[in-house]
């Protein structure tokens, strides 16, 4: 009679032939083989449950939401107990530079007095984007306009080997709101006016 081998076979987990026509050999595995199945079953959930949420959140995106901003405007930044803010000082669009001064402390406390030993500041020039501290806000030129702001994102993009980039929702992280001020000494960030966004 002819005879063939179950899937059982091919694991070296079967010893006894599986004749056509006959499941008795797939039905009465070695003892112990159902055990090793679902164990390694457990064990490849998570992997799946990760790469379905990898797959699901989509490719990176090229840009995020844009606020629009003149020379002189007061952006403010938090993430945490950390509070910033910068102010525009100048925009190109030939060369695409931004100049900016910063304001950062990290104390918890939400005011910007340049006097106040716990609040750092600096100025930049000539830059492509507005980073300090643990800041990094894009920027592009609006030509004649201004210029742009970009929120931060809520995603955090990883590189896979393959060049494409992938998102994971991120909880916290820093957020941007762009005020209508232009004296910061009247700037506060627990201001309810001023909505963070990201």
């Amino acid at each position: 009679m002819s005879r063939r081998f179950c899937l059982l076979h091919s694991l070296g987990q079967c010893r006894r032939p599986c004749v056509i026509g006959s499941f008795e050999c797939a039905l009465q595995p070695r003892a112990g083989h159902s055990v090793l199945t679902v164990k390694r079953t457990r064990q490849l959930v998570p992997a799946a449950i990760l790469f379905a949420f990898l797959m699901f959140t989509g490719c990176r995106p090229k840009y995020t939401p844009a606020a629009s901003i003149s020379d002189g405007a007061i952006v403010l930044l938090k993430s945490g107990s950390t509070n910033a803010a910068f102010v525009v000082t100048r925009q190109s669009m030939s060369p695409e530079v931004v100049d900016y001064t910063w304001f950062l402390r990290s104390d918890g406390k939400s005011t910007f007095d340049v006097w106040d030993p716990a609040c750092s500041h600096g100025a930049v020039s000539n830059a492509t984007g507005v980073a300090f501290g643990p800041f990094n806000i894009q920027w592009s030129t609006a030509g004649t306009a201004g210029g742009y702001v970009y929120y931060p994102s809520p995603y955090r993009w990883i590189r896979m080997p393959w060049g494409k980039y992938w998102a994971i929702k991120t909880f916290g992280g820093p957020s941007m709101a762009v005020t209508t001020e232009r004296n910061l000494a009247k700037v506060d960030a627990e201001d309810p006016r001023w909505k963070f966004h990201r």
